[in-house]
């Protein structure tokens, strides 16, 4: 009996929450529910119906991957892309309306690949692109990953190119974005 093969791609969270209690929402426009259909029976592909991030399994389902999807849930972010990026994943957006962090400094199409929620649902899609993906496309995105994960670790005391240089940066250039009003005279 051998190692367990690593899923091709991978994403664990809610899954079956269907209605949002308080509004007409259909919980990640269908997509968690759609790719938990379409690969119910893929050996190479895990999408898993847990809520709980924090476990072990979680952190090593990150690492064993070859790409880990976003996928939106009741809004188009999550902190599931910080996970995946600490984990050098490449991921795998699918989230239509998501504003990605520091998107005035990091060229996300470098490291990560975004995929529309309607295509993500078609059968076949999905794994067919990834697979398409996976040769030197892939593995340069993999490369660049490790340069911006660097970027985004938060380190006492604070050491240059870090998180805190980064958020100083983006707030450097939102500065001349939107000019200071006087209020006071």
């Amino acid at each position: 009996m051998g190692r367990p093969k690593a899923p091709f791609f991978s994403f664990q969270g809610s899954v079956n929450v269907v209605m949002h209690p308080l509004y007409n929402w259909t919980y990640s426009n269908g997509v968690r529910q759609a790719l938990q259909r379409l690969y119910r029976n893929d050996s190479n592909v895990l999408i898993s119906d847990s809520g709980s991030l924090t476990s072990v399994n979680y952190g090593k389902l990150l690492d064993t991957s070859k790409f880990c999807l976003f996928v939106r849930g009741w809004y188009p972010w999550s902190g599931r892309l910080g996970d995946i990026i600490n984990s050098c994943c490449v991921p795998v957006i699918i989230s239509d309306d998501i504003v990605l962090p520091f998107q005035d400094i990091f060229d996300w199409t470098a490291i990560s690949f975004k995929v529309p929620e309607e295509r993500a649902k078609t059968p076949g899609y999905l794994k067919s692109f990834l697979s398409n993906a996976d040769g030197s496309i892939g593995k340069e995105k993999e490369k660049n990953l490790s340069s911006v994960f660097r970027r985004l670790q938060y380190n006492i005391p604070p050491k240059e190119n870090d998180i805190l240089s980064l958020l100083i940066e983006s707030l450097r250039r939102k500065r001349y974005m939107y000019p200071l009003k006087r209020y006071w005279r």
